[in-house]
């Protein structure tokens, strides 16, 4: 490897793990280290927590500092790019959002299960769904890294101040991915990274800073955007036209109205998200921070959503492209989920297997396009990725037609009905019921773009061209009981299994607030599928939705126990001795617990629900 403690801002290569992919560097975890070329040293340093978004309101100033950052705000897109699967300034696509999603979160929120063991590209070998790989595990910190090395520059850069709404808006996407980049490892060089210090060693902030720091950003970033009303109508135009141009994660960059008030949702809602987080570490703070926000205005409808939008924009969801390349499938919990509620996706956005599969003690088999199916978490799957050695790749995977045009959400709509659902049952005053807002959150829980959702083909009435989700919701939320499913590996590898969920999907007052918090989170876990990010804090905070407990969990890294979930991944790059260095020293006493799996976050309490 190259020098180290040296940080360069540059576009970060990202393993790729297709079929038809290979490393391009040992070490893919490694934070601070570059083995790229044609690098690019930047060394400006701001003051980037302060925002003076009160003295810029020079609209020839603010043209100026535009054409003097105009090649760091290029570089601004595919930053944001790389928060849902870019690499290199491109739109999202298969390599990135697998390293990013699909080798490492996806499975421990259980949406997917890697149905083989061996990447023949890269030489990597995954036993199971908790036997992790350096090569691999680190894709969260990867993709984090590519997106602050196309912010970064422009946070620190002198000229932002005269444009600081835009500062605002980088502001809060960085501290979006720090905030779920800190929830997968724990602590981290926030502050460091976010000032652009290139020279270590590093100091690890631990997730409360984090959280803290990020809270703290936000509402200067509303601030921010609420001032930007009052700014003359020339340098308001600069800004505006400047927000179309660069941001690609709202429609019209947010901005269409003339105004930020859609930047100013977006912030509030990332602040009850991370107040619902510390519920059980500080149920003070959390239900004030919960309240500041959507006093202030959160997302209310499903067109303040903020998402990169394939459909739109001309290329296609990743996560098809990952599972063609054999690399993911659903996963038991997943198959178990949607039975359990006879869920609308089961009739259209899955596919059945796509081969025979042959049950290895009894010998019967499942024939072709008979059932939808998914891998129990922890199975020992086939060696390769074609069906003919290893029949693990017929299990069950998205349907294209449905899912390539769907959005990649950093906030959507129904996840915000669900945290303030979640926020209600808690007694919090959230601007409505919690049944309301569970309710909502359901009926806007799909996973097709709003505005492009269609269908070819016969709707539960008879009518044509339809959304298949929008037909079957009534039904789907009118049932009281759940269905009583017993999970059957078509292979027989592993054992039968009763669903563990309990509960039904309407919502009755009568219940236990345990029971209408496990509704709330298992609903919120389908409505907000694929986003394992946040499905896997919810499992680890609450512990719904309910799951099968995780086979052959003797394969991690020796800190779990049967029964138990893994609660964090151990921090990347450590194979690096400064690296390794820097976690040692202040790392792991900012982590306060061993560098394990099964050492929990600050928010993550074993003390109940309520």
């Amino acid at each position: 490897m190259k020098s180290k403690h040296i940080i360069v801002l540059m576009a970060m290569a990202l393993p790729t793990l297709g079929l038809q992919s290979c490393l391009d560097y040992d070490n893919p975890g490694d934070e601070f280290n570059s083995t790229t070329k044609n690098v690019e040293k930047v060394t400006s340093r701001g003051d980037v927590d302060q925002i003076p978004f009160r003295q810029a309101t020079d609209a020839a100033a603010a043209d100026e500092a535009l054409n003097a950052m105009q090649d760091l705000l290029d570089a601004g897109v595919g930053g944001q790019f790389s928060m849902r699967g870019g690499k290199n300034g491109e739109n999202p696509g298969a390599h990135a959002y697998q390293y990013q999603y699909s080798l490492g979160v996806d499975n421990y929120a259980e949406y997917t299960v890697i149905p083989h063991t061996f990447f023949q590209y890269s030489k990597i070998r995954l036993a199971s769904s908790y036997a992790i790989d350096q090569k691999c595990y680190g894709g969260a910190w990867g993709s984090f890294t590519e997106m602050k090395t196309s912010l970064v520059p422009i946070l620190n850069n002198e000229k932002v101040n005269a444009v600081p709404e835009l500062k605002a808006a980088y502001l809060t996407l960085f501290n979006q991915q720090a905030v779920e980049v800190a929830d997968v490892y724990g602590p981290m060089p926030y502050r460091e990274l976010k000032t652009n210090l290139q020279v270590g060693p590093y100091t690890y902030n631990k997730v409360e800073d984090v959280y803290n720091d990020a809270v703290a950003n936000l509402d200067t970033a509303i601030a921010c955007f609420h001032y930007f009303d009052q700014k003359p109508a020339a340098y308001k135009q600069k800004i505006k036209s400047a927000f179309i141009d660069r941001f690609v994660v709202m429609t019209d960059g947010g901005a269409a109205d003339g105004t930020l008030k859609a930047w100013a949702r977006y912030a509030n809602s990332l602040k009850l998200r991370i107040a619902m987080h510390m519920v059980k570490s500080d149920p003070v703070r959390a239900q004030k921070l919960a309240e500041e926000a959507v006093a202030d205005g959160v997302i209310e409808n499903e067109a303040q959503s903020v998402s990169i939008r394939p459909g739109v924009m001309g290329f296609s969801h990743p996560l098809p492209g990952v599972e063609n390349w054999g690399d993911a499938r659903m996963s038991a919990t997943m198959e178990i989920t949607l039975k359990t509620f006879n869920h609308p996706w089961l009739k259209y956005l899955f596919k059945k297997n796509d081969n025979v599969i042959k049950n290895n003690k009894t010998g019967e088999t499942t024939p072709a396009d008979s059932r939808i199916c998914g891998i129990r978490t922890g199975t020992h799957p086939g060696e390769g990725q074609g069906y003919d050695e290893n029949q693990y790749i017929a299990f069950s995977k998205l349907n294209e037609q449905y899912f390539n045009s769907a959005p990649l959400y950093l906030m959507k709509y129904a996840e915000v009905c669900f945290l303030r659902a979640e926020g209600a049952l808690r007694g919090w005053n959230m601007g409505g019921s919690a049944q309301h807002f569970y309710e909502e959150g359901i009926r806007h829980g799909n996973c097709e773009d709003p505005e492009m959702k269609s269908m070819d083909g016969e709707s539960p009435n008879g009518q044509q061209n339809v959304n298949w989700y929008d037909s079957w919701i009534d039904t789907y939320m009118a049932q009281e009981n759940p269905v009583a499913y017993v999970y059957k590996d078509p292979t027989g590898d592993t054992p039968d299994a009763a669903s563990p969920i309990h509960v039904g999907v309407k919502w009755n007052d009568s219940d236990s607030q345990e029971t209408k918090l496990e509704k709330i989170i298992t609903q919120k876990y389908l409505a907000t599928y694929p986003n394992g990010f946040e499905a896997w804090v919810d499992l680890r905070r609450t512990g719904f939705p309910r799951m099968l407990p995780v086979l052959n969990i003797d394969e991690a890294d020796g800190s779990l126990v049967p029964g138990d979930i893994m609660r964090r991944l151990p921090f990347p790059g450590t194979s690096d001795i400064a690296t390794k260095q820097d976690v040692d020293n202040t790392g792991i006493p900012a982590l306060g617990g061993p560098d394990k799996m099964a050492t929990r976050l600050f928010w993550d309490k074993t003390t109940s629900n309520f």
